[in-house]
């Protein structure tokens, strides 16, 4: 299934670290800011 989640500056929405974006390629400081900013993971 994919599921799309909603980063925040204080990290992902549904207790998902922000250390683990890394793994997600999100990586710096502009894109962790953005509240905009939709990941779609695969599980």
């Amino acid at each position: 299934a994919v599921e799309c989640q909603f980063i925040t500056g204080h990290g992902v929405i549904k207790g998902h670290l922000v250390e683990t974006l890394e793994s997600y390629g999100i990586t710096t400081q502009e894109q962790l800011g953005n509240p905009g900013v939709i990941i779609a993971l695969v599980e």
